[in-house]
């Protein structure tokens, strides 16, 4: 992006993105803004982790937080369990 004012439009744009966190009745003015950033091919120029997380995100990943991983591991471990039990009921119940 070598042109200054489309430089200061980003920064225009993000001021009005983080009013209108706060303040909700803002949400026009932010949906005006996006449209003319489209019409203008504004785009914020993404670092090497956005990028990353872009790319994961196409494909249905996305990244979790490492002292997440071991909750999540216990959870599906105990659900495997569960899902075992209620196999081996299932085929219990089904013998003749």
């Amino acid at each position: 992006m070598t042109e200054p004012w489309k430089q200061k439009a980003l920064e225009i744009g993000n001021t009005i993105r983080e009013a209108t966190r706060k303040y909700p009745e803002l949400a026009p003015l932010c949906t005006s803004w996006i449209n003319f950033a489209r019409k203008r091919h504004l785009r914020r120029q993404a670092d090497d982790a956005d990028a990353l997380k872009i790319l994961l995100e196409r494909h249905g990943l996305t990244i979790i937080a490492k002292q997440d991983v071991g909750h999540y591991r216990a959870t599906i471990t105990s659900q495997a369990e569960e899902i075992k039990a209620l196999e081996h009921r299932i085929t219990t119940l089904l013998r003749p």
